[in-house]
């Protein structure tokens, strides 16, 4: 049934009709790709004894509904249980510091994962196109969210960013269809392109003070936002970041200094663009906004 050698578990060979197995005790590692495409089996027992699962453990094992988590787990690494199309929950284990790319991507029956105080990073796509994903705490320890790490999870309510992220990555939340509500924590900096695009039931947004910078699409194709309050520290507001928004007025905060294109494209209920009297950088006229000198139209309702 098992390949192993030196504490490693290497390989599990699929027996027709097997659904459940044990790991045996001892084993401290489960090897790349160990359990591969495994079709038969719903249920694994870990020994408390692993610290690693490697590359694309339980990849495309399809009918895993569950598994536990070892307490000691330190490396849960890329694709671990990528397309595991019937796991509905999954607690990650005090022990686990980082979340590889792709780690549970693709698990589209997934409803509910329990994050662990301590985790640091969650990398690249590891929740992508999880669509039956409803609710998620992010932890206080987190200092990382990658590029598409929720990408596609379409189920997906509310969100809260901690305030120990200092830049959510590009398409972090994109097509986030269901969102609804989405608070930043005071402490993140950066919110990087197409990071909440196309999130088309956001309402509500609460960005904090220590913002400097919304790059390009960051909210394109939010088109049920109404509500857009600028923090005044905010520095940099790149192109289309809230294009197709349902917004109807903005006010300009005075320590911008970047708008290279407009930010609003194609909102249809925007009536007016007031950047605040005295602005060292720009000025606006008739709810349209100018460069100080109004030698560059930025942007106009």
């Amino acid at each position: 049934m098992f390949t192993i050698k030196d504490n490693r578990l290497y390989k599990y060979h699929d027996i027709p009709g097997v659904t459940e197995i044990v790991v045996p005790q001892g084993v401290t590692s489960i090897a790349d790709e160990a359990f591969y495409c495994c079709r038969t089996i719903k249920k694994v027992v870990l020994p408390q004894t692993i610290s690693e699962i490697g590359f694309s453990a339980f990849t495309d094992c399809n009918n895993l509904e569950t598994i536990n988590l070892p307490e000691q787990l330190e490396y849960l690494l890329d694709e671990t249980f990528w397309c595991c199309s019937s796991l509905k929950e999954i607690k990650l284990p005090s022990s686990l510091r980082v979340l590889h790319s792709s780690a549970f991507s693709n698990c589209d029956s997934l409803e509910k994962i329990i994050l662990n105080e301590g985790l640091t990073m969650i990398h690249s796509s590891a929740f992508a196109c999880c669509s039956a994903l409803k609710e998620i705490t992010l932890p206080q320890s987190l200092k990382a969210i990658g590029r598409a790490a929720f990408y596609g999870c379409t189920s997906l309510k509310h969100i809260t960013i901690p305030g120990g992220v200092k830049s959510i990555d590009a398409q972090a939340f994109r097509r986030c269809q269901q969102l609804d509500s989405v608070v930043i924590d005071e402490g993140v900096h950066n919110i990087q392109s197409a990071a909440f695009e196309h999130c088309t039931s956001l309402t509500q947004l609460e960005l904090p003070s220590t913002l400097d910078s919304i790059f390009s699409d960051a909210f394109a194709d939010c088109s049920s936002l109404e509500d857009i309050v600028l923090p005044e520290r905010l520095k940099h507001l790149m192109r289309s970041s809230f294009e197709n928004c349902a917004v109807k007025s903005v006010q300009i905060p005075l320590n911008i200094i970047n708008i290279p294109d407009n930010p609003f494209p194609n909102c249809k209920h925007l009536t007016e663009i007031n950047a605040r009297l005295h602005h060292r950088y720009f000025t606006s006229t008739n709810a349209i906004l100018y460069n100080k000198d109004k030698t560059t139209l930025i942007a106009y309702p």
